[in-house]
């Protein structure tokens, strides 16, 4: 193979690479077209029904809110769900005229339902949380407790080993004193 040919080979490989990457490209701004479409229309449909617990930037911000801090989030969204009543419920389903009224109270019964065990369920985490939180808050102010304890024995000892080694100390230089004066009254 001639470094011509080597070079031709080399420029489709590359001229292939570059169409995958701007096809890769096209598609990904597509993508993202079509979610951006459909997330206004599901922002405007929110926002056209006029109520404040349905306010499209509102759920956005509590669904971040969720992602960054899960226990703010999680009271923000169930402060959300605790506003949505049934008369929230009419104003989202009758705005569909494919669902008759007998669908949309089986639909609001159902709903109801749902929300209020999930709040329920909520309230239960956060109680739950809460109860781990006192536990562990009691353990560590007993192993505070036990350690207190446990350094102020640590230092009766220590002062208890310093008071006998200082006696040692002094018995053993009271002696040594003594020996010496016998040694040097032997010695003249």
């Amino acid at each position: 193979m001639s470094e011509e040919e080597a070079n031709q080979i080399a420029d489709r490989l590359e001229s292939t690479y570059r169409s995958l990457v701007e096809q890769v490209a096209n598609i990904q701004k597509t993508v993202q077209s079509a979610i951006d479409s459909v997330l206004g229309k599901i922002r405007d449909y929110l926002n056209s029904l006029e109520r404040p617990e349905l306010n499209y930037e509102s759920i956005q911000d509590d669904f971040r809110k969720l992602f960054d801090d899960p226990q703010a989030g999680l009271e923000s969204l169930r402060h959300r769900l605790s506003q949505f009543d049934r008369s929230t419920l009419v104003a989202v389903l009758s705005s569909r005229e494919d669902i008759s009224e007998a669908d949309v109270n089986r639909i609001l019964d159902k709903i109801e339902e749902t929300r209020n065990s999930v709040l329920h369920q909520a309230e239960q985490i956060q109680h739950e949380v809460q109860r781990r939180f006192h536990q562990v808050k009691e353990q560590a102010y007993k192993q505070a407790i036990e350690t207190q304890k446990a350094a102020a024995s640590a230092a009766w000892w220590l002062f208890g080993t310093a008071i006998v080694s200082l006696t040692a100390s002094t018995l053993a230089g009271a002696i040594a004193v003594s020996g010496a004066r016998v040694i040097t009254s032997l010695a003249h």
